[in-house]
């Protein structure tokens, strides 16, 4: 199974749509949109959800990283830094985590997210 991954920058936005898209104009499907609505309720943790409504056809992304996986897609969320593109910023990300000491992070464990294309739909 070929993966697609929209990468964000928290708080940016992206739309609701018919079709995901990773390139262009950020997308995802309504279902999609459905479904991380129902994690944003699940995880009360995150005061606020992880997505919320920019408005009727727009979600943006809250102040959380990580990844979403959706069936055979999935949206990665990655710090709002400046100056950094975005392999720059996960190997900062994953630094800052390193740090805490009490996660071990190596390499290999970033590969499959670093290497991920954006396929469009054919």
């Amino acid at each position: 199974m070929n993966l697609s991954l929209l990468t964000l920058r928290e708080h940016e936005t992206f739309a609701i749509a018919e079709t995901f898209s990773c390139a262009g104009r950020k997308s995802v499907t309504d279902a999609q949109a459905k479904a991380l609505e129902r994690l944003s309720q699940r995880l009360k943790a995150a005061k606020g959800g992880l997505f919320t409504h920019a408005n009727r056809t727009t979600l943006k992304a809250r102040q959380y990283v990580g990844v979403v996986q959706l069936g055979a897609e999935a949206i990665e969320i990655i710090p709002k830094i400046d100056g950094l593109d975005e392999q720059g910023t996960r190997t900062n990300l994953f630094r800052m985590l390193a740090r805490t000491r009490r996660l071990e992070i190596h390499e290999a464990d970033t590969a499959k997210w670093w290497t991920l294309p954006c396929s469009m739909p054919s």
